[in-house]
């Protein structure tokens, strides 16, 4: 009878370190996840920069006119961008 009693005392424990050990690993799956996203989006920020080669454009401000011949002085006036 006293076998029982230790056989039934000691699968207790070993099946609360199993769940333990199991919500470890989904949290570090969480973290790594979030993780690889934090890294991704650095990256898509990194490449949004480099498609301008460094350089910031300013386009100056222009009028808000509807008149045709303003929006092509605003138009002349503007820099080409170069990509």
């Amino acid at each position: 009878m006293n076998t029982n009693n230790q056989t039934t005392s000691t699968i207790g424990p070993i099946i609360g370190s199993l769940i333990v050990v199991v919500v470890l690993i989904i949290a570090a799956l969480y973290v790594w996840s979030q993780h690889l996203a934090t890294e991704e989006k650095r990256q898509a920020e990194i490449d949004r920069a480099n498609a301008t080669n460094g350089q910031v454009i300013i386009i100056p401000i222009h009028s808000t006119s509807t008149n045709p011949v303003d929006i092509q002085k605003d138009l002349n006036a503007t820099p080409p961008i170069h990509y």
